[in-house]
């Protein structure tokens, strides 16, 4: 018997449509193997395509949230430093 892959879930956010056309989009499937999924993050006609699967995609979503909340909290320093000048 065929394992077909099936789409159990996925989802697309428009980040900056005015500007450039960003968008962040995922898709998680169940295949032969498993689990797995894809996340799409583009900027200006670039394209980043991370894969996760069942062995590193939490680790892996871990560190991405980890690096983003780091990354927020540091440029919102920088911002009311920059107004307080």
């Amino acid at each position: 018997m065929r394992t077909r892959r099936k789409l159990l879930a996925s989802g697309i956010a428009q980040l900056d449509p005015v500007d450039c056309g960003s968008i962040i989009s995922y898709s998680i499937c169940r295949g032969k193997y498993g689990i797995y999924a894809d996340m799409n993050l583009s900027d200006c006609n670039r394209m980043i395509n991370w894969y996760f699967n069942r062995h590193t995609g939490l680790a892996k979503i871990d560190t991405v949230l980890a690096i983003l909340q780091e990354f927020k909290e540091n440029f919102v320093a920088a911002t009311k430093r920059r107004r307080k000048k």
